[in-house]
């Protein structure tokens, strides 16, 4: 069951150049994803992992510490005292993917999140997965954002975690909330990789003054 909700449509007047604007807008984010998605691939020594054993309401920046779990790691295998862990990808000193991976400490459901940043920092797009193992069903959401962090598209979907054939959720279900981090400092881990995206983008400049244009 797949439900996709433009966003544009409810914010500007319903125009076909303002649908097709969206859509395009949508297009292009797809394919700066797939360039990023490609780099994780080709660079795995670019990831960096993160965890914290804190609840949502309970953490702060300070809780989360590096750590070698990473969030692609079966959560139903980490450690009783770990509720969240999350791999994060640099490029050239800036962040350009974070995996979060969140789960109740019962472990009845696990939620996992990839977000792309764009090289300006801003979010593009968030791709998230709950897993409800006493339901059996999986929810699936897709969100697009542009550069002022203004939600311009997206879609959910239910489906059977024993079949992958689409379900329909109780009246009842209510999805967990999913954190937005608009920009890439507002990542819960963002200050202890401040220093080493501060000393990269010196690099760079550097690198610029020797190679004028």
């Amino acid at each position: 069951m797949t439900l996709w909700l433009l966003a544009c449509m409810f914010f500007t007047p319903r125009t076909a150049m303002g649908q097709s604007t969206c859509a395009q807008q949508v297009a292009e984010i797809k394919a700066y994803c797939k360039k990023v998605d490609q780099f994780i691939k080709t660079n795995p020594n670019s990831r960096r992992a993160f965890a914290t054993n804190l609840s949502g309401v309970d953490r702060g920046p300070e809780e989360w510490h590096e750590s070698g779990i990473e969030s692609d790691t079966r959560m139903e295998e980490a450690p009783e005292n770990l509720n969240e862990n999350a791999t994060v990808w640099l490029s050239q000193g800036r962040i350009v993917g974070a995996n979060f991976t969140f789960r109740r400490e019962s472990r009845g459901w696990i939620q996992s999140a990839m977000y792309y940043y764009r090289e300006d920092g801003t979010l593009a797009r968030i791709n998230a997965q709950l897993k409800m193992f006493h339901d059996e069903m999986s929810f699936i959401r897709e969100q697009f954002y542009d550069r002022k962090g203004v939600l311009i598209a997206g879609s959910t979907t239910t489906c059977s975690l024993k079949t992958g054939r689409a379900k329909k959720p109780d009246n009842d279900f209510v999805p967990n909330p999913l954190p937005v981090y608009e920009t890439t400092d507002r990542l819960p881990f963002y200050q202890a990789l401040r220093k080493e995206i501060r000393n990269s983008k010196f690099e760079m400049r550097k690198l610029d003054s020797r190679n004028p244009s």
